[in-house]
Protein backbone atom coordinates (compact mmCIF):
# COMPACT_ATOMS: atom_id res chain seq x y z
CA UNK A 1 0.00 0.00 0.00
CA UNK A 2 1.42 3.38 -1.02
CA UNK A 3 1.80 6.05 1.59
CA UNK A 4 0.02 9.40 1.28
CA UNK A 5 3.28 11.33 0.66
CA UNK A 6 4.13 9.00 -2.23
CA UNK A 7 0.66 9.38 -3.71
CA UNK A 8 0.86 13.16 -3.43
CA UNK A 9 4.28 13.14 -5.05
CA UNK A 10 2.93 11.05 -7.92
CA UNK A 11 -0.04 13.39 -8.40
CA UNK A 12 2.22 16.44 -8.41
CA UNK A 13 4.51 14.76 -10.97
CA UNK A 14 1.59 14.03 -13.28
CA UNK A 15 0.32 17.60 -12.99
CA UNK A 16 3.78 18.98 -13.73
CA UNK A 17 4.21 17.06 -17.00
CA UNK A 18 0.62 16.82 -18.24
CA UNK A 19 -1.63 19.69 -19.33
CA UNK A 20 -4.52 20.22 -16.98
CA UNK A 21 -8.04 20.01 -18.32
CA UNK A 22 -9.58 23.30 -17.21
CA UNK A 23 -12.61 25.37 -17.98
CA UNK A 24 -12.58 28.84 -19.41
CA UNK A 25 -15.52 30.24 -17.46
CA UNK A 26 -14.16 33.72 -18.02
CA UNK A 27 -16.29 36.76 -17.29
CA UNK A 28 -16.57 39.57 -19.80
CA UNK A 29 -15.57 42.75 -18.00
CA UNK A 30 -17.11 45.44 -20.16
CA UNK A 31 -16.23 49.11 -20.00
CA UNK A 32 -18.41 52.11 -20.64
CA UNK A 33 -18.23 52.45 -24.41
CA UNK A 34 -16.50 49.95 -26.69
CA UNK A 35 -14.89 46.73 -25.44
CA UNK A 36 -13.19 44.15 -27.67
CA UNK A 37 -13.70 40.70 -26.12
CA UNK A 38 -13.64 37.10 -27.32
CA UNK A 39 -15.03 33.60 -26.91
CA UNK A 40 -12.20 31.18 -26.13
CA UNK A 41 -14.49 28.27 -25.26
CA UNK A 42 -15.36 25.14 -27.22
CA UNK A 43 -19.04 26.14 -27.33
CA UNK A 44 -20.71 28.99 -29.17
CA UNK A 45 -22.26 31.92 -27.34
CA UNK A 46 -25.94 32.37 -28.14
CA UNK A 47 -26.08 36.15 -28.32
CA UNK A 48 -29.76 36.77 -27.52
CA UNK A 49 -29.67 34.38 -24.57
CA UNK A 50 -26.47 35.83 -23.12
CA UNK A 51 -27.03 39.52 -23.78
CA UNK A 52 -30.74 39.90 -24.55
CA UNK A 53 -31.79 40.98 -21.04
CA UNK A 54 -28.82 43.29 -20.48
CA UNK A 55 -30.29 46.79 -20.53
CA UNK A 56 -26.84 48.37 -20.33
CA UNK A 57 -25.78 46.78 -23.63
CA UNK A 58 -26.27 49.03 -26.64
CA UNK A 59 -24.97 46.72 -29.35
CA UNK A 60 -22.78 43.72 -30.19
CA UNK A 61 -20.82 43.33 -33.43
CA UNK A 62 -18.96 40.42 -35.06
CA UNK A 63 -17.00 40.48 -38.31
CA UNK A 64 -18.04 37.72 -40.73
CA UNK A 65 -14.93 36.91 -42.76
CA UNK A 66 -16.86 34.70 -45.17
CA UNK A 67 -19.18 37.48 -46.29
CA UNK A 68 -17.02 40.50 -45.38
CA UNK A 69 -19.96 41.98 -43.50
CA UNK A 70 -20.73 42.94 -39.93
CA UNK A 71 -23.20 40.91 -37.90
CA UNK A 72 -25.15 43.09 -35.48
CA UNK A 73 -27.34 42.61 -32.41
CA UNK A 74 -29.00 44.96 -29.94
CA UNK A 75 -31.25 44.09 -26.98
CA UNK A 76 -33.24 47.24 -27.75
CA UNK A 77 -34.93 45.72 -30.80
CA UNK A 78 -37.45 42.95 -31.26
CA UNK A 79 -36.49 40.25 -33.75
CA UNK A 80 -38.57 41.65 -36.61
CA UNK A 81 -37.17 45.16 -36.11
CA UNK A 82 -33.64 43.79 -35.89
CA UNK A 83 -34.02 41.97 -39.20
CA UNK A 84 -35.40 45.08 -40.88
CA UNK A 85 -32.63 47.27 -39.43
CA UNK A 86 -29.79 44.99 -40.52
CA UNK A 87 -31.16 44.38 -43.99
CA UNK A 88 -31.54 48.11 -44.60
CA UNK A 89 -27.88 48.70 -43.73
CA UNK A 90 -26.22 45.67 -45.28
CA UNK A 91 -25.51 43.96 -41.96
CA UNK A 92 -26.33 40.46 -40.81
CA UNK A 93 -28.26 39.53 -37.68
CA UNK A 94 -25.77 38.35 -35.07
CA UNK A 95 -27.03 35.08 -33.61
CA UNK A 96 -23.95 33.33 -32.26
CA UNK A 97 -20.27 33.85 -31.51
CA UNK A 98 -18.24 30.77 -32.30
CA UNK A 99 -15.12 29.39 -30.64
CA UNK A 100 -12.05 31.64 -30.96
CA UNK A 101 -14.06 34.53 -32.38
CA UNK A 102 -13.68 38.07 -31.09
CA UNK A 103 -16.51 40.59 -30.93
CA UNK A 104 -17.20 44.20 -30.03
CA UNK A 105 -19.60 45.27 -27.29
CA UNK A 106 -20.85 48.82 -26.86
CA UNK A 107 -22.16 49.41 -23.33
CA UNK A 108 -23.78 52.35 -21.56
CA UNK A 109 -21.97 51.61 -18.31
CA UNK A 110 -19.39 49.15 -16.94
CA UNK A 111 -20.72 45.67 -16.26
CA UNK A 112 -19.60 42.06 -15.98
CA UNK A 113 -21.28 39.21 -17.84
CA UNK A 114 -20.46 35.56 -17.24
CA UNK A 115 -19.06 33.60 -20.18
CA UNK A 116 -19.70 29.94 -21.01
CA UNK A 117 -18.54 27.35 -18.48
CA UNK A 118 -16.84 25.18 -21.07
CA UNK A 119 -13.46 23.81 -22.05
CA UNK A 120 -10.98 26.38 -23.38
CA UNK A 121 -9.79 26.38 -26.98
CA UNK A 122 -6.46 27.69 -28.27
CA UNK A 123 -6.08 29.54 -31.54
CA UNK A 124 -4.43 27.44 -34.27
CA UNK A 125 -2.93 28.27 -37.66
CA UNK A 126 -5.88 26.88 -39.68
CA UNK A 127 -8.16 29.36 -37.88
CA UNK A 128 -6.51 32.28 -39.68
CA UNK A 129 -7.35 33.36 -43.21
CA UNK A 130 -5.38 35.81 -45.31
CA UNK A 131 -6.60 39.27 -44.36
CA UNK A 132 -8.23 40.49 -41.16
CA UNK A 133 -9.31 37.99 -38.51
CA UNK A 134 -11.19 38.98 -35.34
CA UNK A 135 -10.12 36.27 -32.91
CA UNK A 136 -9.54 35.11 -29.33
CA UNK A 137 -7.54 32.35 -27.66
CA UNK A 138 -7.27 30.53 -24.34
CA UNK A 139 -3.52 29.93 -24.70
CA UNK A 140 -2.56 32.66 -22.24
CA UNK A 141 0.34 33.75 -24.42
CA UNK A 142 1.80 37.12 -25.25
CA UNK A 143 1.55 38.13 -28.92
CA UNK A 144 5.22 37.15 -29.56
CA UNK A 145 4.60 33.76 -27.93
CA UNK A 146 1.43 33.22 -29.95
CA UNK A 147 3.26 34.06 -33.15
CA UNK A 148 6.10 31.68 -32.28
CA UNK A 149 3.65 28.88 -31.49
CA UNK A 150 1.82 28.97 -34.82
CA UNK A 151 4.28 30.58 -37.24
CA UNK A 152 5.71 27.31 -38.57
CA UNK A 153 2.26 25.99 -39.46
CA UNK A 154 1.31 29.33 -40.97
CA UNK A 155 4.44 29.49 -43.12
CA UNK A 156 3.80 25.94 -44.30
CA UNK A 157 0.45 27.12 -45.64
CA UNK A 158 1.90 30.25 -47.24
CA UNK A 159 0.78 32.66 -44.53
CA UNK A 160 2.27 34.70 -41.72
CA UNK A 161 1.08 37.10 -39.04
CA UNK A 162 1.65 40.65 -40.22
CA UNK A 163 0.20 42.54 -37.25
CA UNK A 164 -1.82 41.91 -34.10
CA UNK A 165 -4.05 44.51 -32.45
CA UNK A 166 -6.03 44.72 -29.22
CA UNK A 167 -8.21 47.61 -28.03
CA UNK A 168 -7.41 49.04 -24.60
CA UNK A 169 -10.82 50.26 -23.44
CA UNK A 170 -9.51 52.07 -20.39
CA UNK A 171 -7.12 54.20 -22.45
CA UNK A 172 -9.08 54.21 -25.73
CA UNK A 173 -5.98 53.21 -27.67
CA UNK A 174 -4.75 50.29 -29.75
CA UNK A 175 -2.12 47.87 -28.50
CA UNK A 176 0.09 46.80 -31.39
CA UNK A 177 2.49 43.98 -32.27
CA UNK A 178 4.31 43.18 -35.51
CA UNK A 179 6.60 40.15 -35.93
CA UNK A 180 8.27 41.85 -38.90
CA UNK A 181 9.28 44.80 -36.75
CA UNK A 182 10.18 42.64 -33.74
CA UNK A 183 12.76 40.58 -35.66
CA UNK A 184 14.60 43.76 -36.62
CA UNK A 185 15.64 44.01 -32.99
CA UNK A 186 16.48 46.98 -30.86
CA UNK A 187 13.69 49.51 -30.42
CA UNK A 188 12.28 49.25 -33.96
CA UNK A 189 8.92 47.88 -32.82
CA UNK A 190 8.53 50.23 -29.86
CA UNK A 191 9.64 53.23 -31.92
CA UNK A 192 7.09 52.46 -34.62
CA UNK A 193 4.33 52.03 -32.04
CA UNK A 194 5.25 55.25 -30.24
CA UNK A 195 5.40 57.21 -33.49
CA UNK A 196 1.83 56.14 -34.30
CA UNK A 197 0.61 56.52 -30.71
CA UNK A 198 -0.01 52.80 -30.29
CA UNK A 199 0.61 50.97 -27.03
CA UNK A 200 2.87 47.95 -26.51
CA UNK A 201 1.53 44.68 -25.14
CA UNK A 202 2.53 44.48 -21.49
CA UNK A 203 0.83 41.21 -20.55
CA UNK A 204 -0.54 37.94 -21.90
CA UNK A 205 -3.72 37.81 -23.94
CA UNK A 206 -6.54 37.01 -21.53
CA UNK A 207 -9.03 34.26 -22.21
CA UNK A 208 -11.80 36.83 -22.75
CA UNK A 209 -9.74 39.22 -24.89
CA UNK A 210 -10.65 39.80 -28.49
CA UNK A 211 -8.00 40.93 -30.97
CA UNK A 212 -7.43 41.53 -34.65
CA UNK A 213 -4.82 39.51 -36.52
CA UNK A 214 -3.85 40.64 -39.98
CA UNK A 215 -2.56 37.57 -41.78
CA UNK A 216 -0.44 38.23 -44.85
CA UNK A 217 0.83 36.01 -47.64
CA UNK A 218 4.51 35.83 -48.50
CA UNK A 219 4.99 39.62 -48.67
CA UNK A 220 4.58 41.17 -45.22
CA UNK A 221 3.13 44.61 -44.77
CA UNK A 222 2.09 46.95 -42.01
CA UNK A 223 -1.37 48.47 -41.93
CA UNK A 224 -1.84 51.27 -39.46
CA UNK A 225 -5.23 50.27 -38.07
CA UNK A 226 -7.62 47.32 -38.38
CA UNK A 227 -9.79 48.08 -41.37
CA UNK A 228 -13.02 46.91 -39.76
CA UNK A 229 -14.30 48.20 -36.47
CA UNK A 230 -17.79 49.42 -35.59
CA UNK A 231 -16.50 52.98 -35.90
CA UNK A 232 -16.17 55.70 -38.43
CA UNK A 233 -12.38 55.76 -38.36
CA UNK A 234 -10.74 58.68 -40.14
CA UNK A 235 -7.44 58.12 -38.35
CA UNK A 236 -6.32 56.06 -35.41
CA UNK A 237 -6.73 58.97 -32.99
CA UNK A 238 -10.37 59.69 -33.80
CA UNK A 239 -12.23 56.51 -33.02
CA UNK A 240 -15.76 57.83 -32.71
CA UNK A 241 -19.13 56.22 -33.48
CA UNK A 242 -20.53 57.32 -36.80
CA UNK A 243 -23.87 59.10 -36.96
CA UNK A 244 -24.48 57.67 -40.41
CA UNK A 245 -22.67 56.66 -43.58
CA UNK A 246 -19.64 54.44 -43.83
CA UNK A 247 -15.93 54.93 -44.46
CA UNK A 248 -13.62 52.26 -45.86
CA UNK A 249 -15.88 49.39 -44.94
CA UNK A 250 -16.86 50.75 -41.54
CA UNK A 251 -20.52 50.16 -40.80
CA UNK A 252 -23.24 52.66 -40.09
CA UNK A 253 -23.46 52.73 -36.31
CA UNK A 254 -26.19 55.31 -35.63
CA UNK A 255 -26.83 55.42 -31.87
CA UNK A 256 -25.58 51.86 -31.38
Amino acid sequence: MKTIPKLLAKICLVWSVSPMVSFAAGAFDLMNGWSLVGNSNNVSIHVATTFGLQTDILSIWKWNRATSRWAFYTPAMATADLIQYTQARGFEVLESINSNEGFWVNAKSPLTIAGPDAAPVNLAAPDLQVGWNLMSTASGQTPPQLNAAISSALVASGKRISTLWAWDSSLSKWRFFSPELEVQGGSVLSDYAAAHEYLPFLSRLAITDGFWINTAETTPYIRDVPFSTPWRVLDVNSLLPAANGSVSGHPIVDTF
